[in-house]
């Protein structure tokens, strides 16, 4: 993750003065705020020095933020060649604090190596993922391999949160978690509006998820 005093946004000042207050620096959490088209957006980094896992989160108050818009926040919040996940979580984990609050996660204990090769097997359902789109142009459809992957495609748009959680829900059962992979805004945003959802079974989560 940034340096979280580095990052070039608007600080939310009340906040900051806060959390400071309370004895928690920049450098593990930091409040920001922004404007996304139609609203200002409360983003809050997190990079605990005693926990494995860093989180943004990513707060507006009447929608959840797009696709594109949680890309932007990833390269925003997190080096290139680092990975974040956005977790759909079994539905007894299910928290929903903030209705409308989306968060992204990174293991700070992935190495180098594993997130290099991470990288590359994500890269290639995508490419395996869009030959099937373009044969089939199904919205939905499983990728074939040794992994359960799921790809969710828009029309024109890239599908809502609301949309990628309906597939999840019909290709999971509800207590299985799965998850979006983000690595970096040109490696995800592609001409086709393609998701791919990754069964977590296998996966190491944070212990507890927020959605």
């Amino acid at each position: 993750m940034k340096n979280l005093k580095k990052i070039e946004l608007q600080h939310d000042i009340i906040a900051e003065s806060f959390l400071r207050m309370n004895g928690i620096e920049a450098e593990t959490r930091s409040e920001f705020l922004t404007i996304f088209e139609d609203q200002i957006v409360q983003i809050t980094g997190f990079n605990y020095i005693h926990n494995e896992w860093e989180r943004v989160i990513v707060y507006m108050h009447s929608r959840c933020a797009t696709y594109d818009e949680m890309c932007r926040m990833k390269d925003c919040f997190f080096e290139k060649d680092e990975i974040a996940i956005q977790i759909h979580p079994p539905k007894s984990e299910y928290v929903n604090i903030c209705e409308f609050a989306l968060h992204l996660w990174r293991n700070k204990r992935l190495s180098e190596k594993s997130e290099k090769r991470l990288r590359e097997k994500v890269l290639k359902a995508y490419k395996e993922a869009k030959e099937i789109y373009f044969a089939n142009a199904k919205r939905d459809f499983l990728v074939p391999g040794e992994e359960k992957v799921v790809a969710v495609c828009g029309e024109n748009r890239w599908p809502t949160w609301e949309e990628v959680c309906a597939v999840k829900q019909r290709y999971w059962e509800p207590e299985e978690a799965a998850v979006q992979f983000n690595l970096s805004i040109e490696e995800d945003i592609n001409a086709e509006y393609m998701i791919l959802l990754w069964d977590a079974a296998d996966m190491l989560l944070p212990p507890k998820e927020f959605v």
